[in-house]
């Protein structure tokens, strides 16, 4: 498995904590965060090096969209004694209470399942205005309050590709990077020590990351996914005009 460190996004996650606990001591203004990326490249695995680092932060995961889960979830993460929320305000106000103008940094992950949620968005948007010593981090979302600060994750590049296989010849790194996209799921399940075939062989296997990537994209994305499926076989098999992808 190959392992791709974080170290550029590490450092902007490190200085907007440092603006924020500034901001604290030098300034009556106040900020959200925003953390974003394409689907696969490593959000997650993101925060939970950087929650190793950083003692004063904590991780929310909303994923599947299921609002009694996600209240769970965050009344787990961040205030374990204080008893069940009733809804997002008073999940909001058992966080304060908590902390207690404690600087802490709050990662809401998977934050666009349940974007659509007016309740959720009318509390987040209260807490962010009268809780300054909290700074609360969506991510997969973007969240625009009066200040909101991004910090993008891009998908590995050729040359972080270079950096975890320097026995590879140049051509095959390329290939790989050209089946992989750069997609970090599938990019970690890359073996250094075996070839270019083998693992383009691994890769094509119906469990393998690369295979049931783009179903489950597809699955969160469209509300009827097997419609993309015929189109996007026909673009495999060479097709390309409009005519050619559209059923007649």
């Amino acid at each position: 498995m190959l392992l791709f460190d974080f170290n550029h996004e590490l450092a902007e996650l490190n200085r907007t904590w440092r603006s924020h606990l500034h901001l604290l001591t030098s300034s009556p203004e106040f900020y959200a965060c925003s953390l974003h990326g394409d689907k696969g490249c490593g959000k997650t695995n993101l925060i939970k090096t950087y929650l190793q680092k950083n003692p004063n932060a904590y991780y929310v995961s909303f994923s599947r969209g299921n609002k009694a889960v996600a209240l769970e979830n965050f009344r787990t993460a961040c205030f374990p004694n204080a008893g069940s929320a009733q809804d997002w305000d008073d999940a909001f106000s058992k966080v304060a209470t908590t902390f207690k103008g404690k600087p802490v940094m709050i990662f809401l992950d998977d934050f666009a399942d349940l974007g659509s949620d007016a309740e959720l968005l009318n509390a987040f948007q209260k807490f962010s205005l009268s809780q300054r010593n909290i700074l609360l981090v969506t991510v997969g979302s973007h969240i625009k309050t009066e200040r909101t600060k991004e910090v993008s994750i891009s998908p590995r590049s050729l040359a972080d590709f270079c950096k975890v296989l320097p026995g590879y010849s140049k051509q095959d790194i390329a290939r790989l990077y050209a089946v992989t996209g750069g997609v970090l799921p599938v990019m970690k399940e890359l073996d250094e020590d075996i070839s270019f075939e083998e693992n383009l062989r691994r890769l094509l296997q119906h469990d393998s990351s690369f295979s049931q990537f783009v179903p489950a994209l597809l699955w969160e994305t469209f509300r009827t996914p097997a419609s993309y499926y015929p189109i996007l076989y026909s673009i495999s098999q060479g097709k390309h005009r409009l005519s050619e992808l559209l059923p007649t």
